[in-house]
């Protein structure tokens, strides 16, 4: 199995995206993941986190929720270094419509790592209008974490 399936089917895998076969993964999406993984080895590698900000922003606004999903994952494990403020929207957007849990989630910690007060305190309104107890709890940590962060 080539290495941009494998990651394709853990990305899919972790959002709980488990009705969705790598195999039924179509060539574009598989792609964009692929480029999006190499370019990020690349500019991680570089220290180019502008163009890998850009890059990201771009992943964002995907059609593919594979392609997003990825995004994501790298805004959550390399947010201190990336300059992500021209996507909060995008990331929210995620948040507030995807109809995946997962995705939601996913996006909130990716909201947190992105150090962005607007968000936070949006989401600080927010959580008592949540009806999921899941997204509650993820909501309250991803504040908690934020406000141990700046106090």
């Amino acid at each position: 199995m080539k290495k941009s399936t494998v990651i394709a089917v853990v990305m899919l895998l972790a959002v709980g995206m488990t009705n969705v076969e790598a195999s039924h993964l179509v060539n574009d999406e598989t792609e964009a993941i692929e480029a999006l993984n190499k370019n990020a080895i690349t500019y991680v590698e570089s220290g180019k986190w502008e163009a890998f900000s850009e890059n990201l922003a771009i992943s964002l606004q995907s059609e593919y929720d594979g392609v997003k999903s990825a995004a994501l994952g790298m805004i959550i494990r390399y947010g201190n270094q990336l300059d992500m403020e021209q996507s909060v929207f995008e990331v929210m957007k995620i948040y507030r419509n995807h109809d995946n849990e997962n995705m939601q989630r996913m996006a909130l910690v990716a909201l947190g790592q992105m150090d962005n007060d607007w968000a936070i305190e949006f989401l600080e309104r927010a959580h008592r209008f949540e009806d999921s107890q899941v997204l509650q709890q993820t909501i309250k940590a991803v504040v908690a974490d934020y406000k141990e962060k700046h106090s």
